[in-house]
């Protein structure tokens, strides 16, 4: 039976792919069994940092995404559920400084805890001291709106 539910999870965290939202697009929607989860990437493309326990996470629907609520916006975002032990709870995982990467270490604690999370690189790749972001474009005029401030 709990071989069915696994099937049947990954069907709906497949299906997610499909998801049509205004001005965002999935870009990949699958189940990540326990202790394989590795980082994409790390800031502006250089290789991941690991962290403490991404070898121990369950079992889970992860969910990655793009959002260009501006035409110079690029919002990359990951959202992650629990396969089972869902504490029917969010918690949004937070950034440092100027926010410049997806926060995996915050989403993993949350993950472990029960939750569903997500997180954002809020529009851009950098360091937590880095603001080159702040120079101009059509994002930055709205972008107070659309922060997330952790």
């Amino acid at each position: 039976m709990v071989r069915c539910e696994s099937v049947a999870l990954a069907a709906s965290c497949d299906s997610l792919m499909s998801l049509s939202l205004a001005r965002t697009t999935i870009t990949s929607a699958q189940v990540v069994a326990a202790g394989a989860f590795a980082p994409s990437r790390g800031v502006a493309g250089a290789p991941a940092r690991e962290f403490p326990g991404a070898k121990m996470l369950p079992e889970f629907c992860r969910v990655q995404g793009v959002s260009k609520p501006s035409t110079d916006s690029h919002i990359e975002f990951e959202v992650w559920l629990p396969v089972s032990g869902w504490n029917g709870k969010y918690q949004g995982a937070g950034n440092g400084g100027f926010a410049g990467e997806i926060n995996y270490s915050e989403m993993a604690a949350a993950l472990v805890a029960g939750y569903a999370t997500a997180s954002t690189d809020t529009g851009h790749q950098g360091g937590p001291t880095d603001a080159k972001w702040a120079l101009g474009g059509e994002k930055n005029s709205s972008s107070g709106r659309r922060e997330s401030w952790g």
